[in-house]
């Protein structure tokens, strides 16, 4: 019985998820959002002590969630009983002794990686996994259901979750854990033969720099995950791969988006409502703020994220109405904060303008290209300390100098000391940042 229902929720949610079935219009989306915003009220919100008190109330009177809250009731917000200290006790552990098995009941348990300081936590039964494996498939495979594939899902760590995708069909998935060597895990990938090759973008970028003219690692998709995306390492992936590398907007909150067959990153919109909170002036950014339909055991509302995405308000070639991000730019705490030359508010740079002026620099007038890799990190007021690995380390960090002296001009900021340092080697298990506020760094 269990098995057919698996099967049931996966179809269902699969059928829902591809292209085809999308919505003509935006206003079909929203009749669509708001109706099925009504079923998850009554049929989840009210298992919720924390949120029964609320399912009469629209949607805006609800309170924005964070981190710290979420942590704060999550006695109370999750529909299954479950406990802070025991989800944390389970997950820990897994974590640990690398076994990622045990479960709560048929709940899964996962940490995120703790990029902000404190680690979160989340919850998934056994019909949310089906359902996001369904969605998942429908995403990344539609139409191509019942053909043969081979998903390599390399993360930091594995749950049930991910699992969820494995054996159904002709669909054969294989985690890789990242606490091995890369030199090691590249062996085992190439052995497993991927057609669909899942990472996060410096994974990928090292795996194609271990391929490059070897030929033996051939995935027909590439897909980016669980951190920022930046240009300089798509162009290394796509000339070693000779693949565009796909993008899946995956957090510990939800499934958020993807990559559509147009190339372009839609959020999930007919699983999720998304709400603006705008960061920049212009309105041309924004942080999310999230309600997801699909998960019951700990349920995601208005859950402001601190990611900050660019908004690309253009109609997609695809037809589908859900909303364009142009790129996942970072984080809103990794924002820099700087004092103005000519007094007043203090100034903001965004993560994306910093990273697209050390991999734009130039050097003697020339397009420099001698940075393969860099970390920027605000320590104060008026001090950046870069870190860079290039070949040829002097003339990198001379053109990264004139890079950060032109930036700081165009946005009339006050230049801070500039100190520059060797890049330390990769750490795969935690999340890269390559612009970064540290919490002093606040003016």
């Amino acid at each position: 019985m269990n098995r057919l229902a698996d099967i049931s929720r996966l179809a269902a949610n699969y059928w829902q998820a591809r292209p085809q079935a999308g919505f003509r219009s935006r206003a079909g989306l929203e009749k669509h959002q708001a109706r099925t915003l009504d079923r998850f009220k009554q049929q989840t919100l009210t298992r919720s002590p924390f949120y029964r008190p609320l399912t009469h109330a629209p949607l805006h009177e609800f309170p924005v969630m964070t981190k710290s809250l979420m942590l704060a009731e999550f006695d109370r917000i999750n529909t299954a009983s479950i406990s802070l200290a025991a989800a944390f006790d389970l997950a820990e552990r897994a974590e640990a002794t690398r076994n990622f098995s045990p479960m709560l009941g048929d709940v899964s348990v996962g940490l995120s990686t703790g990029t902000s300081g404190r680690r979160s936590v989340f919850l998934a039964s056994r019909a949310e996994r089906m359902c996001w494996a369904g969605m998942m498939l429908g995403r990344m495979l539609p139409g191509e259901l019942f053909g043969r594939h081979r998903i390599a899902f390399l993360l930091r760590a594995n749950n049930a979750l991910y699992e969820s995708v494995s054996g159904r069909g002709r669909i054969a998935f294989q985690f890789f854990d990242l606490k091995e060597k890369l030199a090691t895990l590249h062996s085992k990938i190439t052995a497993f033969a991927p057609s669909i090759l899942i990472a996060p973008a410096q994974v990928l970028r090292e795996l194609a720099l271990l391929e490059d003219g070897t030929g033996t690692l051939t995935p027909q998709r590439i897909i980016s995950v669980a951190e920022t995306l930046f240009e300089d390492d798509r162009a290394i992936i796509e000339t070693v791969f000779a693949r565009p590398v796909e993008q899946i907007y995956q957090a510990t909150e939800g499934f958020l988006g993807y990559t559509c067959s147009a190339g372009r990153l839609h959020l999930n919109e007919r699983f999720l409502h998304v709400e603006r909170d705008w960061v920049d002036p212009g309105k041309t950014r924004y942080c999310p703020i999230i309600t997801d339909f699909s998960r019951e055991t700990q349920p995601i509302v208005r859950y402001r994220l601190d990611d900050v995405l660019a908004d690309d308000p253009r109609p997609c070639a695809c037809g589908n109405p859900e909303r364009v991000i142009a790129r996942i730019e970072g984080r809103a705490d990794d924002i820099l904060l700087f004092p103005r030359d000519t007094g007043g508010p203090v100034g903001q740079l965004m993560p994306d303008f910093v990273a697209r002026a050390v991999t734009g620099a130039r050097s003697r007038g020339k397009q420099h290209t001698d940075v393969d890799d860099f970390r920027v990190v605000q320590t104060g007021s008026d001090a950046l300390t870069i870190r860079l690995a290039a070949d040829n380390f002097a003339s990198a960090c001379d053109a990264v100098r004139q890079a950060m002296v032109d930036l700081f001009e165009a946005h009339a900021l006050i230049l801070p000391d500039l100190t520059f340092h060797h890049m330390e080697p990769a750490d795969f298990m935690a999340k890269r940042r390559r612009v970064q506020r540290l919490a002093a760094g606040a003016p």
